[in-house]
Parts: structure tokens; sequence; C-alpha cells
């Protein structure tokens, strides 16, 4: 199952996913951009310790919904807030894949 089709499930197991705790968030103290062929974005991503806390929270909650582990983000991804685009904002045209080699660019 992907996390896409898992909406029934997260009806169902609703109760259950409120129960589990939210990792207080810490950000990274410096903003970075990140730029790819058609766009850029400037996000902050979670610190270090945040990004651990995130991946276990995530973990914890693909296991409620019975989701793959494959299926949870890779390690090299970052959890991160998009604070600007270069496409006025538009919240889907965000870059959604950061990593380490984004925090070359910075703000």
């Amino acid at each position: 199952m992907c996390i896409r089709d898992s909406r029934g499930i997260v009806k169902e197991r609703f109760d259950d996913l409120l129960q589990v705790p939210v990792p207080a968030i810490e950000f990274h103290p410096r903003a970075g951009r990140a730029r790819r062929a058609d766009r850029e974005t400037c996000f902050l991503a979670f610190s270090e310790q945040t990004q651990a806390a995130f991946r276990q929270y995530v973990a914890h909650l693909c296991q409620i919904l019975d989701i793959p582990k494959r299926n949870i983000p890779d390690k090299d991804r970052f959890f991160h807030m998009s604070v600007w685009n270069s496409f006025d904002g538009d919240p889907f045209r965000s870059i959604g894949d950061i990593t380490q080699n984004d925090f070359g660019w910075l703000c």
C-alpha cells in the first residue's frame, strides 16, 4: 500500500494517530536555498535532532497505518519548512526533496 491509498485506514485509526505525540521542532540556524532547473525555494530545515525525532514519529505513524518502511522518506531527504519560492509562493511549486546538498545555497 502506498501512502496515498491509506485514507480509509487513517479514518479508521484516527484516534490512535492522535495519541502519538508530535516532536518539538527546532530549526537549523541557517536558511537554505534549493535550486532546480526551473525553480528555487528558500527553506528552514529541521535541526539534526529534530530530523531524527521526526523520522521516528513518521515511522510510528506508518506502523499504525500498516505502511511499509520502504515508503518512509529517504534518510538523505530533510524535513523542512519552505518559506519562499520563485513562483510567487505557490505551495504546489516549492521544491519538496530538500537534501544536504541544498545547504550550499544559503538565502
